[in-house]
């Protein structure tokens, strides 16, 4: 049995790397004028939990055990989730204070969709798929890529 491990630190470098990657690809996407795509925010989740896995590898020469990586999937989806929702919420603050009649637009057709002109259960049909996605992206890195990732570790002699 191995001793418990102190997951903050893995899960505040989780966030650092997940709020700065979403900074650059949203910062790249504006400033190219380029279309968001689901990659985008899928690539920056593994390289969140990518960076996150890796270090903790380093740090105790094995991959996380079930309770371990069940908690690193937990905060990380909750961080992940947290850290989207400060962002949008920034973005929305400035397109207000730099475009204020566009966004009493966008704000006239959020009425539309609350009062019947858009079925709501394919707006939640989308944010449980968007969930469920990056669970399995989350799953995905912190268990058998991490036990990839240690092979390949162990394999050059990092650890």
């Amino acid at each position: 049995m191995s001793e418990v491990i102190n997951l903050k630190k893995y899960i505040l470098l989780f966030v650092i790397t997940n709020l700065i990657g979403s900074i650059i690809i949203g910062a790249v996407l504006i400033f190219f004028e380029l279309n968001g795509s689901a990659g985008a925010g899928i690539g920056i989740l593994f390289a969140g939990s990518y960076v996150a896995i890796h270090k903790f590898i380093i740090d105790n020469a094995r991959p996380p055990n079930k309770p371990e990586k069940n908690r690193l999937i937990i905060y990380s989806f909750i961080f992940h989730w947290l850290t989207s929702l400060l962002l949008f919420l920034t973005y929305l603050l400035i397109f207000w204070m730099i475009y204020p009649k566009e966004f009493q637009q966008i704000l006239a057709l959020l009425s539309f969709l609350r009062n019947g002109g858009f079925p709501v259960f394919i707006i939640l049909l989308g944010i449980v798929f968007d969930l469920i996605i990056t669970v399995l992206v989350l799953w995905l890195n912190y268990g058998f890529l991490a036990g990839k990732l240690h092979e390949m570790l162990e394999k050059k002699g990092k650890i």
